[in-house]
């Protein structure tokens, strides 16, 4: 199956989605696994057309891609099977079977122009790279950025890790929600404390030929994924996760299918294990005992249900068309717009800063619905709250950018390239979280975070060598 080939089939399941949602009237549970079913033929197209294309099966834009699917769709991905998870959006805050199969059309449709995107964008195997003495300054740049990094944020990221553990289990986890929300210069610890990972992301690509630094930075960071899921959070232990199959299959070696085989079953054991914080969060009283106890009676199958909580996110879909349909608000790409003033600080000039009050469209939702809990948001109802159906085209885009940045990686590594592989590698760390975020994660990813890592590596910052 060539690239043409893979993009036709993919404008026809979006023909199809839109054709099919004309002729029903009154949508039932069968049209809902019927949808659901070629969702997930459409997923394993994209991804095997991925692969076609000079993606690694285990590569950032196919596990984004995946990411992207479960949270978008995950429920509608179980339909074909008959499963039907606990936390199914059926039936929830008066969410009906309408509801979700309208949904369903816009979503599957988006995440197709999505591929579309990154199909029309060639991975070409560019094998010019830096010279050797290029390669060695590179490196030493950029670990000397990823020890400043790590010596200014390693106190208040681990002060705010164990600060949490502490109060989740003294106080039960809904400690961890309450209090008072922090912006501006007010929430400088925790920006500083964000680039810990990065730091050793940079450390990890420094010390690539080291195995013994790479064992204790693997350690490192296992044991923050330990901690994190201790607290109850379950988002940033899975990117840790997916960080170190991509350092690993890229930076060291890559997996061969017994390790593949291998990695799949720990797949599903660590949804078994989200199912577990997943009921921490719903019941924030319950202890860390209490949750994982053998005995729990709320037990059931964790896959289902881990996929079941993540792929709720579609509510964010459902309520923001139920929104527009009674105000007609759309943002027509202003969103998107307002996410890049979150390149400037707020340093007083603002009461709320721009990018906060437009381009944060959780908080947006969570007010208009009046909820007492945070909705989070999707790129798929981003996409469409600034152009209703043509967000489809805005996807397009995504994915073709998107796959131009992480498509680069085999390149970076195998041209010695080490700047712009400490780039893309910080970029996807944040990425990951964007499928429940709104785009400026992603800005602010980009412009505070892998580009000054960036810049300094390749010199830019810095007084410039004879290179």
């Amino acid at each position: 199956m060539n690239r043409v080939t893979s993009i036709i089939l993919l404008i026809t399941f979006s023909v199809f989605y839109i054709v099919y949602s004309f002729s029903i009237d009154n949508p039932s549970y069968d049209n809902l696994k019927l949808l659901g079913t070629a969702g997930l033929i459409q997923y394993l197209i994209s991804v095997y057309s991925s692969i076609k294309n000079g993606q690694r099966l285990i590569s950032p834009y196919i596990v984004f891609l995946t990411v992207l699917f479960i949270f978008q769709a995950g429920q509608s991905l179980m339909y074909p099977f008959d499963i039907i998870s606990k936390r199914d959006l059926v039936g929830f805050i008066d969410i009906t079977t309408v509801d979700v199969f309208n949904a369903q059309v816009v979503t599957f449709s988006f995440l197709a122009f999505f591929q579309i995107g990154s199909l029309l964008c060639r991975i070409n195997r560019n094998k010019i790279g830096k010279s050797e003495q290029t390669e060695l300054i590179q490196k030493n740049r950029l670990i000397q950025i990823g020890w400043f990094l790590a010596i200014i944020s390693i106190y208040p990221y681990y002060q705010e890790l164990i600060h949490n553990v502490l109060l989740s289990l003294l106080r039960g986890y809904g400690a961890l929600y309450e209090g008072d929300v922090k912006i501006g210069l007010a929430n400088l610890q925790s920006m500083i404390a964000d680039y810990f990972i990065p730091s050793v992301i940079c450390l990890y690509i420094g010390y690539r030929k080291n195995k013994s630094a790479r064992t204790i930075i693997t350690a490192i960071l296992l044991l923050n994924c330990t901690i994190i899921l201790v607290t109850g959070g379950r988002t940033e232990a899975v990117i840790i996760l997916a960080l170190l199959l991509i350092l690993r299959n890229y930076l060291v070696k890559k997996f061969n299918k017994k390790e593949l085989s291998l990695i799949a079953v720990a797949g599903v054991l660590v949804l078994i294990l989200l199912a577990g914080i997943s009921q921490m969060r719903s019941n924030t009283s319950r202890s860390f005992e209490e949750t994982f106890a053998i005995n729990d009676k709320n037990s059931s199958n964790g896959a289902v249900d881990a996929i079941g909580e993540m792929g709720s996110s579609m509510f964010c879909q459902i309520w923001t068309e139920d929104i527009l349909s009674k105000t007609n608000q759309y943002r027509y790409g202003s969103s998107y717009l307002y996410a890049l003033t979150t390149v400037i600080p707020n340093l007083g000039f603002w009461e709320i800063h721009p990018a906060k009050e437009h381009a944060n469209l959780s908080h947006w939702l969570t007010t208009e619905k009046g909820f007492s809990f945070g909705t989070g948001y999707s790129m798929v109802a981003e996409a469409y709250i600034n152009f209703w159906v043509f967000g489809a085209f805005m996807m397009m885009f995504l994915g073709f950018g998107l796959t131009k940045i992480f498509g680069m990686l085999g390149n970076a590594i195998t041209g010695r390239n080490i700047a712009f592989t400490a780039f893309i590698l910080v970029f996807f760390w944040f990425s990951l979280k964007l499928p429940r975020n709104s785009f400026i994660g992603a800005v602010r990813a980009i412009f505070y975070f892998a580009l000054p890592i960036y810049w300094y590596t390749r010199g830019y910052i810095i007084k410039r060598s004879n290179s």
